[in-house]
């Protein structure tokens, strides 16, 4: 209750503040052609100093970017060496798995089935009865 009662008083009695009257601002005074030219001349060397650093920080980005360059050439070449390995890899495992299948043709039909779809188990299994039949006709 307390602090309500506070508040309400601030409220009320808000007190202006009356500005100073500023003070007169100084006449400015000419330069003189000296100081005119010693000026000039700083300004032309910070200038020069601030063109420096730009050229200096330019060639070091130009540097970055070329390292940058570098490293991601290197990361595409162990990239495609890794990819060649896969593919290597994989096409012997699948030739492996196919060997593996073709010998143990009956006893993995459902394997086949999952790994190279009907289709081609059917085929298969036409060509094996057809090499049997042609094996039985030549012994007979």
């Amino acid at each position: 209750m307390s602090t309500q009662s506070s508040r309400s008083t601030s409220s009320k009695t808000q007190v202006k503040l009356k500005h100073s009257p500023r003070a007169p601002e100084p006449q400015k005074k000419t330069r003189s052609p000296a100081t005119l030219a010693a000026r000039a001349e700083a300004s032309a060397r910070n200038l020069e100093e601030e063109r420096e650093k730009a050229r200096e920080r330019m060639a070091r980005r130009r540097e970055r970017l070329q390292q940058d360059d570098v490293l991601v050439e290197e990361d595409r070449a162990r990239a495609r060496e890794a990819s060649r390995r896969y593919r290597l890899k994989n096409a012997t495992s699948l030739a492996r798995r196919q060997r593996l299948i073709r010998a143990n043709l009956l006893r993995h039909e459902s394997i086949y089935d999952k790994t190279f779809g009907r289709s081609a188990w059917r085929q298969l299994v036409l060509e094996r009865r057809a090499e049997e039949a042609q094996a039985g006709a030549n012994r007979s």
